[in-house]
């Protein structure tokens, strides 16, 4: 579901983004699209490494770099940039899909597979519906708690400045 949240995150990013960084619309569509590039590139090597590495050690690697990435994007300051995180993104996250799929082949009885692949096929949907509301609640949350952060290191400044000038009134009158 993590993977499918930063999928359409990028258009939810593109909001504050732009206002920061500068970033034109055909940027965040060039940067939007340049993953797949990635995925592409990507999909069928990862899935030969998955069967010679395994399941565990892939979706290790996936999450690893995953994780990486995702902090390196702090540090996207020009197009270029995102360009490259981006791309990244779709080389790491290549084999995660179909490393789910077949790990979900191994571990359900036939019986019960292609439910519990057809759920797992719809969380894609579930994180459009529930993730930009989500990242909306999470994005208020965090501006209301910056703004409260910045007023708490305002009222110490203010209390600071006012006992050096109380201290200086003091120096001064003896």
């Amino acid at each position: 579901m993590f993977a499918f949240l930063d999928r359409i995150n990028i258009g939810i990013a593109q909001l504050d983004m732009k206002h920061d960084v500068g970033f034109s619309d055909l940027t965040y569509s060039v940067g939007a699209g340049i993953f797949f590039l990635g995925y592409v590139l990507m999909e069928v090597p990862s899935n030969l490494l998955l069967a010679r590495i395994g399941v565990e050690r892939t979706f290790s690697r996936i999450m690893i770099l995953w994780g990486l990435i995702a902090a390196g994007t702090a540090f996207v300051t020009l197009p270029s940039h995102l360009y490259t995180v981006r791309f990244l993104f779709g080389l790491a996250e290549a084999g995660l899909y179909p490393g789910v799929i077949f790990y979900l082949t191994r571990w359900y009885p036939v019986e019960r597979r292609a439910k519990v692949i057809a759920i797992f096929t719809c969380v894609t949907g579930i994180a459009g519906l529930f993730g930009e509301p989500l990242v909306g609640r999470v994005d208020d949350l965090l501006q209301r708690l910056f703004r409260f952060a910045r007023l708490a290191v305002d009222v110490h400044r203010a209390g600071l400045a006012g006992e050096r000038a109380r201290r200086n009134r003091v120096l001064l009158s003896r």
